[in-house]
């Protein structure tokens, strides 16, 4: 069979709707202000209301543990529009596998490196460098390497491709030198969000192959995807240890099953969208929608008993509440924004929802930033209490609105 038959129709680039972009650039901002309170090195906010932060007590579920399971859900979302643009661009088969190979394999690279670059920031001790220099240079290396440089020709071009080799010659030196802990260890394997991207983007891909005319086949392989993650947490790997050394670096139950189940949840939503889609109106889209989203929320229910609902241990329940709540959000969005056409509000959200890694790379550098310029004194003020929360809500506005003018005034694009 040629690689042709394996991919589907193109979907009409013109039937992209402006609730995808908004709802992504409203969990790029929500992402900015959860981490902003409480990541390492961040301004860690004190003495705030608890469901602000990650919930850190078994079976607890608070507002910050559904933002990251939203942004893979809207990744899978836009998968289809996506690859349909790609066809209508007139890009091969082969072309698209190699797009989403490349793509896979950079998201892995990034998440690995924000991964230890986390770890690193109060334990690393590299050679004639601090935590925060490596840092500030990892996140430049990063956006040096994934700027989406203007097409030019001559000098120009070799400029451009200097800039991106100077980026990966950076990084591929800071990856070298990077110790962490007493017993200096190398770079770990910590897949960040980043990493669990690639991994889910793989995955829901080759479910949207598989299944783009069959929804209920695809139902079926997210519900697979939830059963590896249980069966994960109840030991069905423990007996066989080739297994479990395998699972120790690519865990099977959240790696592969829970985290690609969101996406590949987006994936189903996005193909309600597609011109065969067995819900033709917005009416039908929003009740298929809702009808999704109980189905999640109630097998939520239903599995909570086995491990609880938990994101620090990615339990099935968690990841099923994640999708409900996501699928049940991204409904209304839609409603709002492309049926009733109330778009006003999210005109902020729009530009980075279009460019999402250029505020999420632009904020890992901002605090570690602040130390090497010795102005981190600055996070003294207004850190404790709902002041604290006003200003976190204000620096991720900045971030977003500094975004949008790189974006639209600079045409600085962060494309992977």
């Amino acid at each position: 069979m040629q690689v042709k038959e394996n991919l589907p129709p193109a979907v009409s680039v013109s039937s992209r709707f402006d609730s995808i972009d908004i709802y992504r650039g409203l969990t790029i901002f929500l992402m900015i202000f959860v981490n902003e309170i409480g990541g390492p090195g961040m301004a860690d906010i004190v003495n705030i209301p608890k469901w602000l932060w990650h919930a850190m007590t078994p079976d607890t579920f608070h507002f910050a543990d559904i933002i990251a399971p939203a942004f893979l859900f809207i990744m899978g979302v836009s998968l289809p529009f996506a690859i349909g643009k790609r066809r209508e661009n007139g890009e091969t088969n082969g072309q698209i596998w190699r797009h989403v190979l490349i793509r896979t394999a950079s998201l892995l690279i990034i998440g690995v490196t924000m991964g230890n670059m986390r770890a690193g920031r109060l334990t690393m001790r590299p050679v004639g460098m601090t935590a925060m220099q490596w840092t500030t240079l990892v996140m430049l290396s990063l956006i040096l390497i994934w700027i989406k440089y203007p097409a030019a020709k001559g000098s120009r071009k070799y400029l451009y491709s200097g800039i991106r080799l100077f980026g990966i010659v950076l990084l591929v030196f800071l990856l070298a030198i990077y110790r962490e802990g007493p017993d200096l260890k190398w770079i770990q394997v910590r897949w960040f969000v980043l990493g669990l991207l690639g991994w889910a983007y793989l995955i829901s891909f080759v479910a949207y192959l598989l299944f783009r005319r069959n929804l209920p086949g695809l139902a079926g392989f997210i519900a697979f995807l939830i059963f590896l993650s249980i069966g994960e947490k109840a030991g069905v790997f423990t007996p066989y240890p080739w297994l479990m050394a395998v699972n120790n670096v690519i865990n099977f139950g959240s790696v592969l099953g829970l985290h690609p189940a969101m996406t590949a949840s987006g994936v189903f939503v996005g193909l309600l969208f597609t011109p065969d889609s067995p819900a033709p109106s917005a009416r039908e889209r929003i009740k298929w929608m809702l009808v999704f989203a109980g189905f999640a929320l109630a097998a939520g229910v239903l599995t909570r008993p086995l491990f609880g609902a938990f994101k620090q241990a990615s339990t099935p329940s968690w990841g099923l509440y994640s999708i409900g709540i996501s699928v049940a959000i991204f409904a209304f969005v839609y409603w709002v924004v492309d049926v009733r056409k109330i778009k006003g509000w999210g005109t902020m959200f729009r530009p980075i929802g279009k460019n999402p890694l250029l505020p999420y790379f632009l904020h890992y550098m901002l605090h570690p930033l602040l130390w090497v310029l010795g102005l981190h004194w600055l996070n003294d003020y207004l850190h404790s209490g709902w002041p604290g929360v006003i200003r976190t809500v204000c620096v991720a506005l900045l971030l977003v609105l500094f975004s949008n003018w790189l974006t639209l005034r600079r045409r600085l694009i962060l494309k992977i």
